[in-house]
């Protein structure tokens, strides 16, 4: 009976863990989206309040991707990113362009 009440308590404590933490490791290729973002937005002086004004987003989700505690959707993004003169394309640009190989 005791091996039933541990399981019982660890089970029990998982619950009230709640999910598994996000990992705010930056994502493939060590690309970290949340200092780009933040990065992005100091540059033009904007505060993430004022940011996701004009995104039309939560402040709250402006501190999250900078953060990398949340991914968003590509139309979230883009909606962040047309408050900057931005596309997807350069946002994720890294500046390490493969030079062609000549002979």
């Amino acid at each position: 009976m005791a091996d039933r009440a541990d399981t019982t308590d660890s089970a029990k404590a998982a619950r009230l863990d709640g999910p598994p933490a996000i990992s705010s490791a930056p994502g493939p290729a060590g690309f970290d989206m949340g200092a780009r973002l933040r990065d992005i937005r100091e540059r033009f002086g904007l505060s993430q309040r004022a940011l996701a004004a004009r995104a039309d987003v939560t402040n709250g989700m402006i501190s999250l991707i900078e953060k990398n505690a949340s991914s968003p959707s590509v139309a979230t993004l883009k909606k962040v990113l047309d408050v900057f003169p931005m596309s997807l394309a350069e946002f994720f640009e890294t500046g390490q362009r493969e030079r062609p190989a000549i002979f």
